[in-house]
């Protein structure tokens, strides 16, 4: 199983868990941070160190000295939530379809990610319960989320990462 979807794993356990900033922290990290960096965060979570790993994510995530897979919100939405939405109209889930499109039109790239990589493991670790927390546990919560900046990084799309680290123009 790929590092990323791992990790994806954790921000579900930790949220199902009660643990919200450690799992946010966490999140910030699906779908930006490359391999290498997601594994290191998995090793601390695996030695029981999810505290060292959820503040190492925000500082890496935030730092411009980290190579970032960073993907601005196109604007007709994040296409790859569609499945996913397909998904839940099959259930009648209809109100959690309504908080996915909000999603899918204002969400991040590191939510939209994780929502995909969890819709990519249904069936599996992954349950129609697991989903349904997924979606509506970023959809209640969008503006704490927004707020926080998950998902920006400290990411300026007028700037490059060169610039907002003093080192190029």
């Amino acid at each position: 199983m790929k590092p990323v979807v791992r990790l994806s794993l954790e921000v579900l356990r930790l949220l199902k868990g009660g643990k919200v900033f450690q799992g946010l922290a966490l999140l910030e990290a699906v779908g930006v941070l490359w391999r290498r960096e997601v594994r290191e965060l998995l090793r601390l979570v695996e030695e029981g160190k999810t505290c060292d790993a959820a503040v190492l994510s925000v500082m890496m995530v935030r730092s411009p000295w980290f190579h970032k897979d960073h993907r601005v919100r196109p604007l007709g939405g994040w296409k790859e939530l569609d499945p996913l939405a397909a998904e839940l109209l099959r259930l009648g889930e209809r109100e959690a379809l309504e908080g996915l499109y909000r999603l899918k039109r204002e969400g991040t790239w590191p939510e939209a990610r994780w929502l995909e990589l969890l819709h990519r493991r249904y069936g599996h670790e992954v349950s129609a319960d697991d989903l349904l927390f997924a979606v509506r546990f970023l959809a209640s919560r969008r503006v704490m989320v927004e707020r926080l900046g998950i998902g920006v990084g400290g990411w300026h799309e007028d700037r490059s990462f060169a610039e907002q680290a003093g080192v190029g123009g």
